[in-house]
Order: structure tokens, then sequence, then C-alpha cells
């Protein structure tokens, strides 16, 4: 079996031109219509029943899109933004001080295991496709982390791509199949994630409510440029021939570009609260050290 790096992972310690192109990447996706539907429905739920002088905290916040995102709302007081990669920090830096409500947006580097962000601040905590770039070991760390930065029956948002469930198959032996599953198990650590989301956050002290599936079709011409491969030679054996051999096949020579293949994309969110006996493990930073 091959191995692949999941680009997400350590990007501090990549070459600095393959770190920098993920800043338009992540930003290009926050910016499609479809994604700004979506956390305009998922924020409505969050939000909901909670007080005004809301403060959240994004974990794992890339270049602050979501942060950005949910400053707009009146009832957000702060939000402190964390990430690892001190790149990903200062994009979000230089982006939130050019955005109208930047003095709600604080951002700091940091570990999700380790957040600095004193205990029980926070109404509600953000995992926004973060859990499916981090190592299965760790992912109970951080959250267990998210429920000490919140007030009790505070409640964390998770939203992840379900990616057990991605698709761009129009037959039983569509050729693009294979090359989907090597993008899959290269990019992510666990495409079974999302089912486990239920015993995961209630192991870390949260009432797990049900999940939700959204789902996204991606019908661009050029399908779909920032997952698949640019050409058979960039895939490893035995995709790369399984790919070469299917152009001797025509008519399917074109089948690639064709705007008739979709993408279908799930996206599983879920928002439970911290359960009544909170307790808050250790001291962090306060909400004024930004």
């Amino acid at each position: 079996m091959f191995a692949a790096a999941d680009p997400y992972n350590n990007i501090d310690k990549k070459p600095p031109g393959a770190s920098k192109r993920l800043v338009p990447i992540l930003e290009g996706r926050a910016a499609e219509p479809q994604q700004q539907t979506l956390r305009r429905q998922v924020f409505d739920r969050a939000l909901e029943g909670l007080p005004s002088g809301i403060n959240v905290v994004d974990i794992g916040c890339g270049t602050g899109a979501i942060a950005r995102d949910l400053a707009r709302r009146p009832a957000v007081s702060s939000i402190i933004g964390i990430d690892p990669a001190m790149l990903l920090i200062e994009e979000a830096q230089r982006l939130g001080a050019a955005d109208p409500n930047r003095s709600k947006l604080h951002f700091r580097q940091g570990l999700g295991g380790a957040l600095p962000v004193e205990a029980a601040s926070a109404h509600l905590a953000i995992l926004w496709t973060v859990l499916c770039h981090v190592p299965t070991g760790d992912i109970s760390l951080i959250l267990r982390e998210a429920r000490r930065v919140l007030k009790p029956g505070g409640r964390v948002l998770v939203v992840d791509n379900d990616l057990s469930g991605w698709s761009v198959a129009m037959g039983t032996h569509d050729p693009l199949a294979p090359p989907l599953a090597w993008f899959v198990h290269a990019y992510i650590q666990d495409p079974w994630l999302c089912k486990k989301f239920p015993s995961l956050l209630t192991r870390a002290g949260f009432n797990a409510g049900p999940l939700e599936l959204h789902t996204i079709v991606d019908v661009r011409e050029r399908f779909p440029p920032a997952c698949m491969p640019s050409s058979p030679s960039a895939l490893p054996p035995p995709w790369c021939l399984h790919l070469r051999l299917t152009r001797w096949h025509a008519p399917r020579v074109s089948f690639i570009r064709r705007p008739q293949r979709t993408l279908t994309v799930t996206i599983t969110s879920c928002l439970p609260r911290s359960t009544p006996s909170h307790r808050a493990v250790r001291p962090g930073r306060s909400w004024s050290q930004a």
C-alpha cells in the first residue's frame, strides 16, 4: 500500500510554496454559494436559544473564514480562532484586520489538545472540517478540551466531511471510483469518522444529539479541480494504470471534463451540549489576552 500525507497536517513543516497554496483553497471553498448556505443553516441552529454576548472558540480556524462569517451575527460578541499553523494564523489576522467586524476577531496559534483559552469561558466551540484531519488517537483529547473551555451547558458544533458517502460514480464499474478512493484515504485520517461522532462526543462529556446530514452536489465543468489529480501519473499504482487503461476505451476519453459528471458530497453536523457535570480541567488564557 502506498503512503500519502494529509496536506492539512503539520502545515508549518511543509515547503512554503505548498503551504501557501492551501490559503486560496480554503478561502475559495468558504466563498462557494453552497458552503455559504450550509453555514447559514447550521449557524442558525447553533445559536438558537443562546443569549446575546456569545463567546465562540473556533478550533482549527485556518484562514478565519468561519470566524469572519460568524462575526456578522449580532448575538456574537467575540470569537477566538485557534490553529497550530502560524502561516494560517497570520493569514487569518491579515484578513480579519480588514473585516468590518474585526473588533470581534482574535486569532492565536495553539493546539487543539491544549487550547490557549481559559476554562468555562465560551458559549460555543466550533470544529468545522477539522477532526477528519486529526490523528485518531488525538480526537478525544481535542473534544475534552472543547468541553473544558465551554460554560456549563455550552455547545460544541462539529461539522465534517463524511467521506464514506462521497461518490462520483455513474455506474457499477466507473473508472473514476478508484481515484476518488485514493483521494479519500490520502487526504483524511478516517473516512468513517462521522459515524463515530455520537460515541466520541459522549465519552468526552457531551450529551450527543442526533447527526444531521447535508448533501452538496458539485457540477463544475472541470471536475473537480480541488479533489482529483491533474493526470494519471499523479496517482499511485495500481490506479494510475487503471486510469490510463480507460483512455483506450472511447467514447469515455473525455469523461473527466464532462459537465454532467457530478461529485456528491455528504457533510455531517452535530450540536451536543456539555453535560451538567461540567468540570474545568485547567486554566488558560482569558478573552482579553488576544
